[in-house]
């Protein structure tokens, strides 16, 4: 009984932790629900030529391209879920992604996700995040075919209530420039304040759970 007071405790400190770390504000981040929850200046083509400045929501880069694609591989929340799988446009300007969010003034907020290659040839994909116009970073995807690659931004809202965030291809080689986006999350990031006061209460609970297992 008493370890099990001890394991409770642990258990709601780690709850806990995990309700700081605000849910994703994203629609359709995984995209388990398929082509919808974000808009593309590229053209969904769920099969056919898969030529530059299309994308598909599939489980499989092979599938949707069978002689272009190095491998098959699985999405990376589960391997057997969707993924988001692009053939990159020549044209830099084009939106791959975009979502317009209603966010808090004033607020920290991450932007992630992560980025894969499936295409063998050369060269891989550069992806510019912005928010609200702002470009924020850019991120290569790997160079080799079929890996997850993580990749994160930080922004602080300010006087905004929304947030327009945005991929764009700063590739624009006809060949190769082929990729995938799976498990894009949008969060606000707790106050170092709020951390601490989770960690003093922690440390009194784990203290309390401490006596009651000694007694």
């Amino acid at each position: 009984m008493r370890r099990l007071v001890c394991v409770t405790v642990v258990a709601v400190i780690v709850i806990g932790v995990g309700q700081i770390r605000a849910s994703n504000l994203l629609v359709n981040g995984d995209f388990e629900l398929g082509n919808t929850g974000f808009s593309s200046d590229y053209t969904f083509a769920p099969e056919g030529n898969q030529a530059a400045s299309e994308y598909s929501v599939t489980t499989d880069p092979k599938l949707w391209n069978t002689d272009g694609a190095t491998r098959s591989y699985g999405d990376h929340t589960t391997g057997l879920g969707k993924m988001l799988v692009v053939n990159g446009a020549t044209t830099p300007s084009f939106t791959v992604w975009s979502e317009t969010i209603g966010v808090t003034q004033d607020t920290n907020y991450e932007f992630g996700g992560w980025l894969s290659t499936w295409s063998w040839v050369a060269p891989v994909a550069n992806l510019s995040v912005s928010i609200n116009g702002v470009a924020l970073g850019s991120f290569y995807t790997p160079n080799y075919g079929g890996g997850w690659q993580p990749f994160s931004v930080a922004w602080n809202s300010g006087s905004s209530n929304s947030a327009i965030v945005k991929f764009t291809d700063i590739e624009t080689a006809a060949g190769g420039n082929d990729f995938a986006i799976d498990d894009l999350r949008f969060t606000t990031v707790p106050e170092p304040s709020t951390l601490a006061l989770l960690g003093v209460g922690s440390l009194g609970l784990l203290g309390w759970a401490w006596r009651r297992f000694r007694s």
